[in-house]
């Protein structure tokens, strides 16, 4: 069952009393404790309906290759100016 309404009440002032949604630090604590909370299962289920969602395509590990060596070569550009 997914929650929403009032069940959604207590995580939302949970985020709140952690010091509210424009806290990087409360976003990222209660976002690494729901994950490690959550069954394998229900996030990898979470993750593909997201994605499919919000249409995020993901990366291969090429694709992935490619852009770390794009940023390093903007970097050695940017340093040598």
């Amino acid at each position: 069952m997914m929650a929403s309404g009032s069940f959604t009440d207590s995580f939302y002032k949970l985020l709140d009393d952690l010091g509210g949604e424009d806290s990087t630090y409360a976003l990222n604590l209660l976002l690494d404790s729901l994950v490690k909370w959550t069954e394998a299962r229900d996030l990898e289920k979470f993750v593909d309906d997201f994605r499919r969602t919000h249409e995020v395509k993901e990366e291969t590990d090429s694709e992935e290759e490619q852009e770390e060596d794009s940023e390093s070569a903007e970097e050695s550009e940017e340093e040598s100016g």
